[in-house]
This record gives C-alpha cells, sequence and structure tokens, in this order.
C-alpha cells in the first residue's frame, strides 16, 4: 500500500511539473515579441501618401526572424475585429508598403519598420480597414501558419478634400428599455440603451445610464465609451442588483460625442407590479370607504 502511495505521488508529481512547465513555454512564447502601437489611426487626402512607423521589440535572448501580412477587418460583436479572408487583398492591404516583408531582430533590441500607405486618387471617401501581423512564420499557399502572431490595427479614413465634413461618423441612439429576470424574493433589473455608427468612418462615443429609485433615494451609475466602426454598434447596460419585488425609477441616457452631449433622454419607469400593487391598495380602500358609506347610511335610516 505504501509503494502504491509512493507510485501515486510520484505520478501526480511528474504530471504537475510537465504542466507547469507547459505553461511556462505557453507564456514565454506568447510574449517573445512586442509590438507598438496596437492601433493606428490616419486621416489622409486620396492620392496622398502617408507614412508610418511600427515598433518590434525582441524580448527573447536569441535573434528572431519575424514575418508581415496584411489582412482586412470588420467589426464583430463587443468591438472585437473579424479578420477577411487573407486572400482578399482588395483597398487598403493594396495601398500598403512595409520597408521589408520579414526583418531578423537582434536579442533585446527593438527594431523600427517603415510603413507607407500610397492612397490612390479614386479611393471611395471614408473609412478603411486592416490589419498588419507580425508572425513568427510566413504565410504559404494563401494559408497561415500556426505561431504567435500578433496584430496592429490601422484605422484609415480618406476624404478627396482636407477637413471634409461629409466624411465623419454619424449617431443613432435607441430609446431606454428594461428587462427583468426574476428569482424567489427579488427582482434583478436592467437598464439598457444602443449606439450605433451609421456615418462612413469611424469614431469615438459615450454613453451613459443613470438610475435613481425613487422609494430608496439609491442611485446607481455607468458608462461606456467605444471606438466604433461604421455600421458597429454597442448595447450599455445597467445592472440594478437586490431589488424589491416593487420598484420605482428614473433613468436618465446622456450620449456624449468629444465633449458634446448630442443625446439626453429620461423616462420614469413603473414596473407592472408596482402597478397591480398599487391597484390592488386602491381597490381595497375604495372597498373600505364604500362598505363605510353603506354602514352610515343605514344607520342614518334606521335612526330616521
Amino acid at each position: 500500500r505504501a509503494f502504491f502511495v509512493r507510485g501515486r505521488f510520484a505520478k501526480f508529481l511528474r504530471m504537475g511539473v510537465l504542466s507547469a512547465l507547459c505553461f511556462w513555454l505557453g507564456v514565454h512564447n506568447v510574449w517573445a515579441f512586442e509590438v507598438k502601437p496596437a492601433i493606428t489611426e490616419i486621416r489622409a487626402e486620396a492620392g496622398s501618401t502617408v507614412e508610418r512607423a511600427l515598433e518590434i521589440t525582441n524580448t527573447q535572448t536569441t535573434p528572431q526572424t519575424l514575418f508581415f501580412t496584411v489582412q482586412k477587418f470588420r467589426s464583430g460583436s463587443g468591438g472585437t475585429p473579424i479578420f477577411l479572408d487573407p486572400s482578399d487583398t482588395s483597398g487598403l492591404p493594396e495601398w500598403f508598403r512595409l520597408s521589408a516583408k520579414e526583418v531578423v531582430i537582434p536579442p533585446k533590441t527593438t527594431l523600427p519598420v517603415r510603413v507607407q500607405l500610397q492612397v490612390p486618387t479614386e479611393a471611395a471617401s471614408g473609412g478603411h480597414y486592416a490589419a498588419v501581423f507580425v508572425s513568427e512564420k510566413p504565410r504559404t499557399g494563401g494559408e497561415v501558419s500556426i505561431g504567435t502572431r500578433i496584430a496592429t490595427l490601422w484605422l484609415l479614413t480618406v476624404e478627396q478634400k482636407a477637413s471634409d465634413a461629409s466624411v465623419a461618423p454619424q449617431w443613432r441612439w435607441d430609446e431606454l428599455v428594461m428587462r427583468r429576470e426574476y428569482s424567489r424574493w427579488s427582482i434583478t433589473r436592467a437598464f439598457s440603451s444602443r449606439m450605433k455608427n451609421i456615418g462612413n468612418t469611424h469614431g469615438i462615443a459615450t454613453i451613459r445610464i443613470k438610475a435613481k429609485s425613487l422609494l430608496t433615494g439609491r442611485v446607481e451609475e455607468r458608462y461606456e465609451t467605444a471606438r466604433l466602426l461604421p455600421g458597429e454598434e454597442r448595447d450599455v447596460e445597467l445592472v440594478w442588483n437586490g431589488g424589491a419585488l416593487i420598484g420605482l425609477w428614473h433613468v436618465e441616457t446622456t450620449g456624449v460625442v468629444g465633449e458634446r452631449a448630442e443625446h439626453q433622454q429620461a423616462r420614469l419607469f413603473i414596473p407592472w407590479e408596482f402597478m397591480m400593487i398599487v391597484g390592488a391598495i386602491a381597490a381595497l380602500l375604495l372597498c373600505v370607504a364604500v362598505r363605510a358609506w353603506r354602514i352610515r347610511r343605514s344607520r342614518g335610516i334606521l335612526g330616521a
């Protein structure tokens, strides 16, 4: 039995050491190199050429060979980019000119890589979006090899002339709504609103929701700032936890672009549970009043 315990303990120990080694190797591989900046925003006229630079740092103690690819992306759920097929190089990927397709970076060294964007004169006004991938392995046969890949997002706004006011984000703000989740003794309520960029280029906006209980005076507030691509939308939700079965709320929402409030809305939320209880109390009081009136009337008749 003692031999069995020691053997099982030795097996678990070996598994633990192996798991720790695999975890360390995985983390070490993920942070093998760094790329800055993560996001590059450019506003340029059609027919112009602009130049920026990427800074790539080799964090390892051995030289690294890194490769570059360009890939378009679109907005996804919650702001997560969805990268399109690498074979689709039309538009922005064709405008990229990198100083090198691959670089060898010495240990513990940061190397700048020049990136040039040549915007054609026939480029459509509005937003164009692509990612520059830096990877440990090159793409072969139209496929991307497995390995560490870091993406930097490039957000380009093309305008036909400088400061073209027609090339801009536009915002739509949906009405406040309330949803409920029931438990045995309480109801969790959430107040939500939605903002959507209906313009032709990306932009940054903030939406704030502030709720106050008119029964208890409790105040809750939530805000979220997001960069939205054309057609992208974002839901913002304020969860009101620990609520009683009844309640009465005054809720405000404010949409802010830059330092200017573009949208404001206030609503009074009267849940149907509250209305039922108020209606039941009113009906009870009415019944009591009618009963009292009948008693007084009958006594008056008898007294006469």
